[in-house]
């Protein structure tokens, strides 16, 4: 949908620092007066670091050496950018998931159609007996198959 202007003609959308000289090299450095307070401290330390040397900082801030070399190298490779100094996610890039054998799984289900709103811990007595015969998980992972499964019930 085109905006119109008052004599119902198309009008041409501007950005918002259109026209202005140097608006997006300060908007892009503008980030920096809203740091990340973990980026802050770490430029804090770097800081620091320039002014009273390794030993003083590693006693003060309780960091390693190799710890202030990496965040150093970290930005300059941004090119000075602070936010470079944010910590990433910790969590592993790949997670495990269960993975139930198929009998299992086929199991579980008939007795879920036969009592829908069994717990897990009714339901684990109630498969022991089958569970003789086959390896089946414990009552803590057949809540996750029959809860977080899609189709499970």
């Amino acid at each position: 949908m085109a905006l119109l202007n008052p004599r119902g003609d198309a009008m041409q959308v501007q950005h918002i620092g259109y026209q202005i000289r140097g608006f997006y090299r300060v908007a892009k450095i503008g980030h920096r007066w809203d740091m990340n307070p973990h980026a802050q401290k770490r430029i804090d330390i770097l800081r620091f670091w320039e002014v009273h040397g390794t030993a003083a900082t590693c006693d003060a801030f309780k960091v390693s050496r190799r710890t202030l070399y990496r965040w150093q190298q970290t930005l300059a490779q941004a090119g000075g950018d602070p936010a470079a100094l944010t910590p990433r996610s910790r969590a592993p890039k790949r997670r495990r998931h269960a993975v139930f054998r198929r009998e299992v799984v086929d199991e579980i289900r008939r007795l879920r159609k036969v009592r829908p709103n069994i717990g897990k811990l009714p339901l684990s007595v109630l498969i022991k007996a089958w569970c003789q015969t086959h390896k089946c998980p414990r009552p803590r992972c057949l809540h996750h198959r029959t809860h977080h499964r899609p189709g499970a019930r």
